[in-house]
């Protein structure tokens, strides 16, 4: 009796962590893949924006972790030097603004009260600044580059008159894009809106890197005495490199399905944004490499909505020639 009753126990304890497995798997194959933007790496952890919120993952990919949940959006996260804290801007309370957070979550901190269209995290300075640009220091199409100690919380304006995005090298030489990505999602766009690269050593005159090529480069980033950059050279945006001075052009990626949009390196690793995807370049070797995220979420967006108005939606119609057919 005391065999079968210990049986019905055990096949009962059996059934249970059954089930429990089972529901595991079932929440787990429900985790979905995402729209990845503005990707950051340190050393093995990357954070990446999805869904509003920063997220983080480990280099090898998986199921991320929820940084942020706020309501507004969270965007353009970059780790600190010492990656022990992630900057980023949001827009809590209107216009977007500086914030930080602890790479391990936490509150976060408001560094900006930028009066003006907002402020954009950059990135930070070897000595461990926060950069950003805002149109608070120019007007509204002349964004330009500052950064805050976070020690003593104080702003320092870069002396460039125009600069959307940049990067500082150990030795305070600034590489940097003067416009904004207005063009962003034009192909093979050449006029006078294209971004191009340009040096800024502090004092002098600053001085046009890209001067080869007509289309976009944009995102500049410093890593072992080169300058790498986003560019549309071969048709499409792709990972490049060149010296310090403009020249010896390298290409590390060859996409012709999506273009590349935002990218950050660290320690011969680069993360960048391709398609709605975070591919993982591996500098030395030169292979890069999907990687493969899922986020443990309920996908609001993505539920079935009712609208008992339709026409309250409408904000274009488009006949045919014809007049037989509408386009809404």
């Amino acid at each position: 009796m005391k065999i079968l009753v210990s049986f019905n126990w055990i096949k009962i304890l059996s059934i249970y962590v059954l089930g429990f497995t089972i529901g595991s798997s079932q929440v787990v194959a429900q985790s979905l893949t995402g729209y990845y933007q503005h990707p950051d790496i340190h050393n093995n952890t990357i954070v990446f924006a999805a869904e509003g919120d920063i997220w983080k993952v480990a280099i090898e990919g998986g199921l991320a972790q929820r940084l942020t949940t706020h309501t507004e959006e969270e965007k353009h996260p970059v780790f600190s030097p010492d990656g022990k804290t992630i900057g980023f801007d949001a827009t809590y309370d209107g216009l977007p603004e500086v914030y930080t957070i602890a790479i391990d979550g936490g509150k976060t901190k408001r560094w900006t009260y930028s009066n003006s269209e907002g402020a954009m995290v950059v990135g930070w300075t070897p000595k461990g600044e926060i950069i950003y640009s805002s149109t608070e220091f120019g007007n509204a199409t002349n964004a330009r580059l500052a950064t805050i100690d976070v020690n003593t919380q104080k702003k320092s304006i870069i002396p460039l008159h125009q600069a959307n995005e940049g990067t500082q090298n150990e030795n305070g030489i600034w590489f940097f894009s003067p416009l904004n990505g207005f063009n962003g999602h034009v192909k093979r766009y050449q006029g006078g809106w294209a971004r191009q690269i340009w040096k800024f050593d502090g004092e002098n005159e600053a001085v046009k890197l890209t001067t080869d090529h007509l289309g976009e480069s944009f995102n500049p980033m410093w890593y072992d005495s080169r300058v790498y950059f986003i560019t549309d050279r071969d048709g499409m945006k792709n990972i490049w490199s060149m010296n310090e001075a403009g020249k010896d052009l390298k290409q590390h990626t060859y996409h012709t399905d999506f273009d590349v949009r935002s990218a950050n390196v660290h320690a011969g690793k680069m993360v960048y944004q391709h398609g709605a995807d975070v591919w993982l370049l591996d500098i030395a070797s030169g292979k890069y490499i999907k990687v493969d995220i899922q986020l443990t979420s309920d996908f609001e967006h993505l539920r079935e909505t009712w609208m008992t108005k339709t026409t309250d939606y409408i904000t274009s119609v488009n006949p045919d020639p014809a007049g037989e057919k509408v386009r809404v």
